[in-house]
């Protein structure tokens, strides 16, 4: 092959890549209400996005502090609950979201993976922290993959300047958690 061939077939795949892992913010009318709402009850979130690109939602929080726990477990069920609200699952999931990324099982539709991000990104003497929370909707077992869009197990992590403090499993109302040394 000529170097202008693999040249040209090189800028293919790094245009095919790129496209791929592009992120595309999502605003309604129902994000910014609960933007508004969020910001209102929580003064403390300086910013509020809602992203998705090929495997799911990224939905991001920017605080102008650091939180407790507690804080963030608050923030991470109000954002569940507007992931899973009918308007959301129809107006972002159903008519955005799976218009551009369509992807099957042999059950059905491929549910889109979930972040919820809480970041405080450090400032002077205090450490960057991130809590982290991330959701499959389907699970590999000895059948295949089983799927449930309900999202009954979710990880949260806490970080501190990029290590990690502890993990622990969601499920249902239950939290377990181990710190990491």
């Amino acid at each position: 092959m000529t170097r202008v061939t693999l040249l040209c077939i090189s800028l293919i795949l790094v245009f095919f890549l790129v496209g791929c892992m592009t992120e595309t913010r999502v605003y309604t009318a129902q994000i910014a209400e609960f933007t508004k709402s969020i910001k209102a009850d929580h003064p403390n979130v300086k910013n509020f996005k809602v992203h998705y690109t090929t495997p799911g939602f990224s939905i991001n929080y920017t605080l102008k502090k650091p939180i407790s726990q507690n804080e963030a477990m608050e923030l991470f069920y109000k954002t569940k609950d507007l992931y899973f609200s009918d308007r959301f699952q129809k107006e972002v999931v159903e008519d955005i979201y799976y218009k551009k990324y369509t992807m099957y099982t042999d059950n059905g539709r491929f549910p889109p993976h979930i972040y919820i991000g809480i970041v405080f990104p450090g400032n002077g003497d205090e450490k960057r922290t991130v809590h982290s929370f991330s959701a499959d909707g389907c699970r590999a077992n000895e059948d295949g993959l089983e799927c449930n869009t309900q999202y009954p197990i979710w990880a949260y992590d806490y970080l501190v300047d990029g290590k990690f403090v502890k993990h622990c499993s969601i499920e249902e109302n239950s939290i377990e958690c181990k710190d990491i040394e």
